[in-house]
């Protein structure tokens, strides 16, 4: 990952929609390696939506 990226993947949590996933997605990388390169993503833990 380059600066930009990291700089974009560090402003997305602010977004209650962002998942890892997704994040990872756009920047072309894997989630791995997006919570390699910005470790405050794995602190975010599984995101629980409310059913119905």
């Amino acid at each position: 990952m380059n600066a930009e990226q990291i700089r974009h993947a560090r402003a997305m949590p602010a977004d209650p929609e962002a998942t890892v996933t997704s994040l990872a997605k756009q920047l072309d990388v894997s989630r791995t390696t997006l919570s390699t390169c910005v470790p405050e993503l794995k602190a975010r833990g599984p995101r629980h939506r409310p059913t119905g």
